[in-house]
């Protein structure tokens, strides 16, 4: 058995420690993703990976599903309607603070830990604006679907896997 060195690093995935055009594969796995909060630090994070890549380069990105459990999405959907009146974590619209949170009262709200939990479309809608293009959308499950198609049925399956392509050649660049 061949043993292959790995290096490990530690950063923002804002300001990635890379060269333009390093890498041809970014994996982004166990709900990492959704740690990101909030919206446009994912985003960033995102336009931050698309510098790295080299044309044609490849994200795998692995989220959970709002549409997973019927009792989360009902809890989520009552706090976001409760926070309409009150919102003092400002929280955005799916996320939820992580139970560690409740013993950080030093913290400001906006450094409290907490994770995203997407709906249909959230990432696809992320992957776009960050310059991406959305190759291939399935479960852990293995639930296939076209990108093209309705993401609705796939996103009740669990853990989400996207596969994401940087475009190459003209508009290549995050917006």
């Amino acid at each position: 058995m061949q043993k292959i060195p790995v290096k490990f690093e530690l950063g923002n995935a804002r300001e990635l420690p890379f060269a333009d055009g390093r890498f041809d594969l970014v994996t982004i796995f166990e709900n990492v993703y959704a740690h990101i909060t909030p919206r446009r630090a994912r985003l960033e994070s995102l336009r931050e990976i698309h510098r790295c890549l080299k044309p044609n380069g490849i994200v795998m990105i692995e989220v959970t599903s709002l549409a997973n459990r019927h009792r989360y999405y009902a809890a989520i959907k009552l706090m976001e309607l409760g926070r309409l009146f009150y919102n003092p974590n400002r929280l955005e619209r799916g996320e939820k603070l992580m139970s560690q949170a409740s013993t950080m009262k030093d913290l400001p709200p906006e450094k409290l830990p907490r994770s995203h939990w997407f709906r249909p479309r959230d990432l696809d809608e992320e992957a776009a604006e960050a310059g991406y293009r959305v190759i291939l959308a399935s479960t852990v499950a293995g639930v296939l679907r076209d990108p093209r198609q309705s993401s609705r049925k796939t996103h009740k399956q669990g853990r989400l896997v996207y596969v994401l392509s940087k475009a190459s050649g003209r508009g290549s660049s995050p917006s």
